[in-house]
């Protein structure tokens, strides 16, 4: 959202992480713990005209190991605002759309009602109608969620960001409430040891027992991203996430490599082809470790339980001081990479053509 209300796109409220804010607005640079740990040139303190002065910066999450993404498109594109958004994929051939909420809490401190501005243009852009395109609404806060129970056509997806073990009964029967699909890690799902692939874990299978869905992401190409067992392969990887571990979606940062897998007859063991894309077999590769060559086992991930996934009430939308600027400049060397690759995003409510595969 920008100072003067305009939902647009973008993959952080932080403008630093994915346009040029910083060779212009380096005085607007504030500290804002409520969204980030670390400093950043935010978009609810610059007008929509001054946001459109900048342009996008395509970075990519492995930009400092040198694997950049395509730096010959780095600036290319411009920034969409959400009803211009909604037009753009009411003309497309896509499934649907998924429009990511976050930050909602404190942008109603700030006067920006951004669940009222979402609502609003999915009305006035007839999603509350549509039957041809799934619209899917995700966030890590239960309150925002449960404001789009009036949009019984929706699909409303918790995000549950950090890895976890499994999920208790009582965290599930809470998520019911309120979500039909729940995004986790790729760390949730597949246990690994020194990028060695040990295990899988039982999230998937417990989570469809609770009559849930489930996604998994987000996925990425880079060869860095990967566990040894998928031989740097992303469609190996793929394979493992919809045939091994049989989630009903997946979020990539390269849907063509996905669609190239899933038109595939490789992709379909029951062909009997003289080739198939298999999945990772965890404990194949380890196994073969020299004992003492593994880093030590970690511990654990947690369970996630109730606590970790109701949040208070949303605040009221009122207007109250920005914080002051940070008394430092920040060096923009320091600042976080954008993982995102699609061509549009929405500030705290992160926005692509969605890419859902039914694999049963």
């Amino acid at each position: 959202m920008s100072k003067d209300g305009v939902a647009f796109c973008l993959g952080s409220a932080d403008l630093i992480a994915s346009t040029t804010a910083a060779t212009t607005f380096m005085t607007k640079v504030v500290t804002i713990s409520e969204i980030q740990s670390k400093s950043g040139i935010f978009s609810f303190d610059l007008s929509w005209s001054e946001i459109q002065s900048l342009k996008p910066e395509l970075t990519g999450p492995f930009a400092q190991a040198g694997l950049k993404r395509n730096p010959a498109a780095k600036n290319a594109g411009k920034f969409f605002t959400l009803p211009e958004f909604l037009d753009f994929a009411k003309s497309s051939n896509v499934s649907g759309i998924l429009i990511e909420i976050e930050d909602a809490p404190y942008l109603a401190t700030r006067g920006l009602g951004l669940v009222d501005a979402v609502s609003g243009a999915l009305v006035n852009a007839s999603y509350d109608k549509e039957s041809k395109q799934q619209v899917f609404i995700e966030s890590d806060d239960s309150s925002v969620l449960s404001a789009f129970k009036k949009f019984p056509s929706f699909k409303r997806v918790l995000t549950v960001g950090t890895i976890i073990s499994d999920a208790s009964k009582p965290s599930v029967d809470e998520i019911k409430e309120f979500a039909d699909v729940v995004m986790v890690t790729r760390g949730s799902l597949v246990k690994v040891n020194g990028f060695f692939l040990t295990g899988f874990t039982n999230l998937v299978e417990n989570l469809h027992a609770a009559n849930l869905t489930v996604h998994v992401g987000p996925l990425k190409n880079e060869f860095t991203n990967f566990g040894f067992d998928y031989f740097a392969d992303p469609m190996v990887e793929i394979a493992t996430y919809s045939a091994a571990l049989v989630v009903d979606g997946i979020v990539t940062e390269f849907p063509a490599t996905a669609t190239t897998y899933f038109r595939s007859p490789c992709s379909d063991p029951t062909k009997n082809l003289t080739y198939t894309i298999m999945a990772a077999a965890p404990g194949a590769l380890v196994s073969m470790v020299p004992p003492g060559a593994l880093p030590p086992a970690l511990p654990p991930a947690p369970l996630l339980e109730p606590a970790d996934v109701l949040d208070p009430p949303l605040p009221p939308v009122s207007v109250s001081g920005p914080p002051e600027a940070a008394p430092k400049v920040a060096d923009s060397s320091s600042s976080p990479h954008s993982s995102s690759a699609g061509s549009c995003f929405l500030v705290a409510a992160g926005i692509a053509a969605f890419l859902y595969s039914g694999f049963h």
